[in-house]
């Protein structure tokens, strides 16, 4: 492997490297690269190849314009840098998963405890974002809101680690976690949520992570009670196909590992209608299934 990254056409900048694929990002100021250090600061780069794909950042401070560009044409301008990293990170994740085709990319989160990891899938809506920062809050180690690669092979699994975005309702559920106000540090996004660091919730960070141990099913439901079960193999298949990303581009559209993963995977839901409900109830439950001890962070 290379000592330095390549350089990009286009200047100086990050190689993302993720799911098999790899995109550059480049910037030329400080401001541009304080942004794109911010988004990817935590995702691994590539060092010994030039990305097929280069997007561009460019902050015009004058003016108060930020702008995307893909492949030296502008894709997208807007007028809060919130919005910008927003939109950089979106594209960058649909830049590296459109062409994945070596193992099954999930639309999920997922955290860690003592090497033990928890995947949490779901779609859009499902709640899988604050419950992961809830359980960073709580002391599991953080990896990804987002995107959660499972190659073919044996290799290990990856994570898009990213900053969390975060619905501005549940900003409200992380400080009570936390038992402290967030500051100024989460970034506004400008559609009715935030960025949030996630050190910014817990300042250790492990990003080695082991095969899946445990897949966590969550939907919050306003009002209802808290609710924990058991999944069947052919359930756990079911909903990690709904969150399968690239069924597409897989022979058979992933089912056959799909199906081997659910059948070696513990699977549970979990519905709940308040994060008052999770305290001393969720973290004895979640450690029972994984086989590890309670943490002290509990």
């Amino acid at each position: 492997m290379c000592a330095t990254r390549p350089k990009l056409a286009t200047g100086d900048g990050r190689t993302i490297a993720f799911a098999g694929g790899c995109v550059g990002v480049a910037y030329e100021t400080e401001d541009e690269r304080s942004i794109v250090d911010f988004l990817f600061g935590d995702l691994g780069e590539s060092l010994n190849e030039l990305p097929k794909i280069e997007l561009g950042v460019t902050i015009a401070a004058a003016a108060r314009e930020f702008t995307l560009s893909l492949g030296g044409e502008r894709v997208w301008l807007g007028r809060t840098l919130g919005s910008l990293a927003n939109r950089v990170l979106e594209e960058a994740a649909r830049q590296l998963s459109e062409p994945c085709d070596s193992g099954l990319l999930l639309h999920a989160a997922a955290v860690s405890r003592e090497g033990r990891t928890i995947v949490l899938p779901g779609a859009t809506g499902a709640g899988k974002t604050t419950l992961c920062a809830w359980l960073v809050a709580k002391g599991y180690g953080y990896l990804t809101d987002e995107l959660v690669f499972l190659p073919t092979g044996g290799r290990p699994m990856e994570c898009f680690t990213r900053p969390l975005n975060v619905k501005q309702n549940g900003t409200s559920c992380i400080e009570s976690a936390l038992g402290r106000p967030l500051g100024d540090q989460p970034l506004e996004t400008g559609r009715g949520g935030f960025l949030i660091p996630h050190r910014l919730l817990r300042a250790q960070h492990d990003p080695e992570c082991g095969p899946p141990a445990l897949f966590l099913f969550p939907r919050y439901e306003k009002g209802v009670e808290l609710s924990v079960n058991a999944t069947s193999k052919a359930d756990s298949g079911r909903r990690l196909m709904e969150s399968l990303m690239n069924a597409r581009n897989l022979d058979r559209h992933g089912f056959p590992e799909i199906t081997r993963i659910a059948r070696t995977v513990t699977g549970l839901t979990l519905t709940y209608g308040d994060f008052d409900q999770l305290d001393g109830r969720l973290d004895p439950l979640l450690h029972e299934a994984l086989g590890v001890a309670p943490g002290v962070d509990s």
